[in-house]
């Protein structure tokens, strides 16, 4: 259940979006489900942080690196998608913090 419950909700929110595509609030909606729009959701709603009112440039520096990895990741997936595997892992060893995609390094083997 745990693991269907995220992909319900966001089917849900394109559903949403799809059906009433004029509507300001079903996208409202379907970006509500993403990290960073909760985040920013969550600064400004009801009023704006006083955080953020003495530090505008704050938020940025937490909204920045997890924009910067989701691009790499993107561009990653579509290398592999392409069949390019070697691109692939390069950008991804560029973009992220941990290779999503594998690494060249092995773990060390345990004995018993």
């Amino acid at each position: 259940m745990s693991l269907a419950t995220p992909h319900l909700c966001t089917a849900l929110g394109f559903w949403v979006a799809v059906v009433r595509i004029r509507d300001k609030q079903a996208w409202l909606l379907l970006a509500v489900l993403w990290p960073t729009t909760m985040m920013l959701f969550g600064i400004y709603f009801p009023e704006r942080l006083g955080l953020d009112r003495r530090f505008p440039w704050a938020k940025w520096m937490v909204i920045a690196p997890i924009l910067f990895q989701v691009l790499g990741t993107n561009v990653a997936f579509d290398l592999l998608v392409l069949k390019k595997t070697a691109a692939a892992v390069e950008i991804d060893r560029l973009f992220s913090i941990h290779s999503s995609l594998g690494s060249t390094t092995r773990a060390p083997a345990v004995r018993r």
